[in-house]
């Protein structure tokens, strides 16, 4: 099975920055953040990325850039926006009520 290339819009909406459904994912398969709009879109994962990236907590990784999903598995992430005046918006782990500025990836192995 051929690898597919997946770009997840993600959108400023007030004050959080909410990711478009995120499809299911196979290891090879490339991924793209897209974002429009002012400031510096950063995909945060808790801990470990399906990118190997790996970190001991809070992965980062940049919007619109390609990246190569290399991990099976579940990794939960959030997004968050630095704005052009320096101040970040969006998915912070401490606060439930930014919960919308996150998602799963759900990584599969190729059959």
């Amino acid at each position: 099975m051929p690898s597919t290339h997946h770009v997840i819009a993600v959108t400023q909406q007030g004050t959080k920055v909410v990711p478009a459904a995120i499809p299911t994912l196979t290891v090879g398969d490339t991924v793209l953040y897209s974002y429009k709009g002012s400031g510096k879109l950063i995909v945060v994962f808790n801990g470990d990325s399906p990118y190997g990236t790996a970190q001991d907590a809070n992965t980062k990784v940049h919007g619109n850039t390609k990246l190569t999903i290399t991990k099976d598995g579940k990794f939960q992430m959030g997004c968050q926006v630095v704005l052009p005046d320096g101040k970040p918006i969006g998915w912070n782990p401490v606060d439930p009520s930014t919960a919308d500025s996150g998602g799963t990836h759900d990584v599969r192995r190729k059959p």
